[in-house]
């Protein structure tokens, strides 16, 4: 039993990286891709169906009957969904997930979806004429399936049955078809009260409150980053040692809070991503059992992975019901369904919601979010430490990059082309100041990385409130390019401030600010940080002699991409002055790669690779698989 186990679960983390070192992988698997050249922000943007939108292709005088044509609204969905009995209704629609996450933006893939939710109907017709109408046109949205869940578990029936009756799948299909022209239309008022320009507070909101659903990152790259970050770097010496006070046991609150070591919890979560067969396209997904675990590691554990991993629909109500209801919430409020990516079924099994719901909680991020919610409760002073020495984990993660890609700094000779040093301390008056997180010294070139753990909060995703917004992108923006320009104003004032690089040779000056998760990259954003930041980098010849060029704004997995093609020998500058030319400097940089530089670069990160494969080992062994 335990031999046909592993051979299921190997075969499965083979599958796994299989597709993740695929080339087509650099596409990402998101909503919001770059699909044309040349570019512009409006590839990014799919237009989803609502029912308003369909039944201008509805020609069938019979119809108006079929569908009860006329004003539908969010109580219309509510009182379908109180028909519906929550577990089936559930099922139905995280099976709808597992197939929707393997055609985002496939045009053919979503049509072959809609025939098989609503078969040869005036609503399939209507899709069909909707798709052909727009190349960026999608009929189902991963958005659209969670806000339908998050009604089930608020409202639906408490009927304790296995199946749904006919009229209840028909009410449930209805609802779906009815839930983004209801539930997801937003009272934000930018039809009626359009803003003046792109940097209007209100299109900031719009778009950065949308990011929660643009961005999608990629699992390979989500698990190698969680096993270095906070397996490795947080056990090690080096975060330990007395330059890091902030120093937090994490290993030791994961077993007092889960009963179970980083390495089971990414195990159990991965072995019942494979259980549920949520990463294979052919088949419904399934519910893990607790008997699934009976010949492994987990036998007499599956209790304890269970509460970390998943929870019942009393948890997510509870959760849901937390803040009050608004049209907001009710569109964008998924957190709950991430931090538990299973649903306990009243039979003790467990069904996954849905695929990004467990890659979330498999990814570094997930993991930040779990270390984040003990120590909280663990008091203020507790959690203001696990955020500082989070921040600590990134930078040396993201010095150990830069590190991967310029090895061998002792060959590099006097003139250190290519040599990586973390931030550097200098004196200014009275004052002892610390330069950038990371330096990356290219001779004639001066890279610059100022790393920020400054995460979106759930106020801005979930209800993009002003003053949230505001701040979210002060600490995450605005605050480090003002770090950026004091640094280069004060070592270019006077050199002796960095010894180790050899200053008057330098002719550019590169910033990169690297945050933790990205933000969905538009005109608004860049024309909202130029308003309120953009003099912090903008020098006189007599003040700095080289050439600064405009910030880079990458996430953890863009800077992963970036050493990665060069370590691949694609030169750092020929990267970033594309990425700060006119065509793409509003864009974000996977979608920059995808669109130049696929040609010249497989898709695999050397590291990214190599630290999944350790990550995979480690999983392994917890999973008690025996070595080849």
């Amino acid at each position: 039993m335990l031999a046909d186990w592993s051979v299921f679960v190997e075969g499965c983390l083979a599958r796994l990286l299989k597709e993740a070192a695929a080339a087509r992988e650099i596409l990402g698997r998101g909503p919001v891709v770059a699909l044309t050249s040349p570019p512009s922000f409006f590839d990014q943007v799919h237009v989803y169906a609502t029912h308003q939108q369909l039944y201008e292709f509805m020609l069938e005088p019979e119809l108006a009957s079929y569908l009860e044509i006329g004003v539908t609204t969010v109580e219309d969905v509510i009182a379908r969904v109180r028909e519906i009995p929550f577990e089936p209704g559930m099922y139905l629609l995280s099976s709808m997930q597992k197939a929707i996450s393997f055609g985002r933006v496939d045009q053919d893939w979503q049509r072959q979806l809609m025939n098989e939710v609503y078969r040869d109907s005036p609503i399939s017709r209507a899709g069909d004429a909707f798709l052909r109408s727009n190349e960026r046109a999608s009929i189902f949205s991963e958005q659209q399936l969670f806000a339908l869940q998050r009604l089930l578990v608020l409202y639906a029936s408490a009927e304790e049955t296995d199946a749904l009756t006919r009229e209840q799948d028909a009410s449930l299909r209805i609802a779906l078809f009815y839930t983004p022209g209801t539930v997801l239309t937003l009272d934000d008022r930018l039809e009626s009260d359009e803003p003046e320009s792109l940097a209007d507070e209100r299109w900031v909101r719009f778009f950065v409150g949308n990011g929660g659903f643009a961005a999608n990152g990629w699992l390979k790259h989500d698990m190698a980053r969680a096993h270095r970050m906070y397996q490795v770097i947080a056990a090690s010496n080096h975060a330990k040692k007395k330059g890091y006070p902030n120093y937090c046991p994490l290993a030791e609150w994961l077993e007092d809070r889960y009963k179970m070591s980083f390495d089971e919890l990414q195990a159990f979560g991965f072995a019942v991503y494979a259980g549920s067969r949520t990463m294979i396209q052919d088949g419904a997904p399934l519910a893990v059992t607790p008997e699934y675990f009976a010949t492994t590691i987990f036998a007499d554990r599956v209790e304890d992975g269970f509460r970390a991993f998943a929870a019942d629909r009393k948890w997510f109500k509870q959760e849901f019901e937390r803040s009050p209801e608004s049209p907001r919430r009710a569109a964008f409020e998924i957190q709950p369904f991430l931090r538990r990516p299973g649903l306990r079924l009243r039979n003790g099994n467990v069904a996954v919601i849905a695929p990004r719901a467990i890659e979330a909680w498999l990814s570094a991020t997930g993991t930040y979010y779990r270390l984040f919610d003990i120590a909280r409760d663990k008091g203020d002073a507790t959690r203001n430490q696990f955020t500082r020495f989070n921040g600590t984990l990134q930078e040396i993660y993201v010095r150990h990059l830069a590190h991967v890609a310029y090895p061998y700094p002792e060959r590099r000779g006097s003139l250190a082309v290519g040599k990586v040093y973390g931030e550097q301390s200098y004196r200014k008056g009275k004052q002892t100041l610390l330069t950038s997180d990371v330096l990356i010294d290219l001779g004639l070139d001066l890279v610059l990385l100022e790393v920020t753990a400054k995460r979106l909060t759930e106020k801005t995703l979930v209800e993009a409130d002003a003053e949230s917004v505001r701040a979210d992108l002060q600490m995450m923006i605005v605050k480090k390019m003002q770090q950026l320009g004091r640094v280069i104003s004060d070592i270019f004032g006077d050199p002796s401030r960095l010894p180790v690089v050899e200053l008057q040779w330098v002719e550019h000056v590169w910033p990169i600010v690297v945050a933790a998760d990205g933000l969905f990259h538009n005109p608004t954003i860049w024309a909202y940080t130029e308003r309120e930041v953009g003099d912090a980098l903008r020098f006189s010849r007599e003040q700095v002699h080289a050439n600064v060029k405009p910030v880079v704004l990458l996430d953890l997995e863009e800077v992963e991409v970036l050493f990665g093609l060069v370590s691949a020998g694609i030169p750092l500058t020929t990267l970033l002055e594309r990425k700060t030319s006119d065509l793409w400097r509003e864009r974000d940089f996977k979608a920059m790669v995808s669109g130049e530089f696929a040609h010249r670069w497989d898709g695999d990160a050397r590291f990214v690779s190599q630290e999944q494969q350790r990550a995979f080992r480690a999983i392994k062994r917890a999973l008690g698989i025996p070595k080849p």
